[in-house]
């Protein structure tokens, strides 16, 4: 039986994948990626996406200035975005406050660094419902963490905001969490991961939590996943899910 989810955040409860994705196509043309059709752009897109943005850069523009490329993509996300939130998936909320009601913790595990989360989604009140956020906490120069500590005075992330300093596809990423779940007797084998892209899949399996993959982020069609990926349409399709498992694990136990 399942006792605490957890989930990525870009692809799973926001939805910044369209998003993400005709800012790279655009950026691909600007700086001269040698992929011909925005469609082959899309798929070089797609087995690299969820890295943390300079990882990310490299991989999808190997040879150019990752620091260039990855402040015009925030520069463009800005633009696209403007001061308001990045929006929420359809029907997360209503899976999110699903969980809450049957006090089943809940808690994010993403690759954004704790500098752009705030920035994006600090202040959306839907987050005060999970338990705990854990973001990632790149090395930062001393200047660069004087104005990420002046930022938190204008938005905190969350209440219990953990920070780690591994990112997916590391499985070190989850441990954090692990720690702050073990307080309420709550073991690997009793946690899910949601998530959109490889990266989530292969941190979350190689910690021992198990995956489950949905297709409202990169990875939208079950062929492009794994074989033997457990996957969803959507994190709307949780609730049901988890039903599904409590009514199987209840039959299991009848006939035991």
């Amino acid at each position: 039986m399942k006792k605490a989810i957890l989930y990525d955040g870009d692809g799973v409860i926001f939805d910044t994948w369209p998003i993400a994705l005709e800012i790279w196509i655009t950026l691909a043309k600007e700086f001269c990626l040698p992929i011909e059709t925005d469609c082959a752009i899309e798929e070089n897109l797609r087995k690299n996406w969820g890295y943390p943005g300079h990882k990310m850069v490299s991989l999808v523009f190997p040879g150019k200035n990752p620091d260039e490329i990855y402040e015009e993509w925030r520069k463009r996300e800005r633009e696209i975005v403007g001061k308001k939130s990045l929006p929420l998936m359809k029907e997360a909320e209503k899976t999110i406050l699903y969980f809450k009601e049957r006090e089943i913790p809940q808690g994010i595990v993403t690759n954004r660094d704790s500098f752009y989360f705030r920035k994006h989604f600090g202040g959306i009140p839907i987050l005060e419902k999970f338990d705990f956020i854990q973001s990632y906490k790149p090395k930062r120069s001393m200047f660069r963490e004087i104005l990420i500590r002046l930022a938190k005075k204008e938005k905190r992330i969350h209440a219990n905001h953990l920070e780690s300093p591994f990112f997916k596809p590391d499985p070190r990423v989850f441990e954090k969490p692990c720690e702050y779940l073990n307080g309420f007797d709550i073991e690997k084998a009793e946690m899910v991961y949601l998530g959109d892209t490889f990266v989530d899949r292969i941190a979350s399996v190689g910690a021992g939590i198990d995956f489950i993959g949905v297709k409202s982020g990169p990875l939208n069609r079950d062929d492009l996943w794994p074989e033997r990926t457990t996957t969803l349409a959507s994190i709307a399709d949780l609730p049901a899910w988890f039903e599904g498992l409590e009514k199987s694990t209840a039959e299991e136990i009848k006939n035991a």
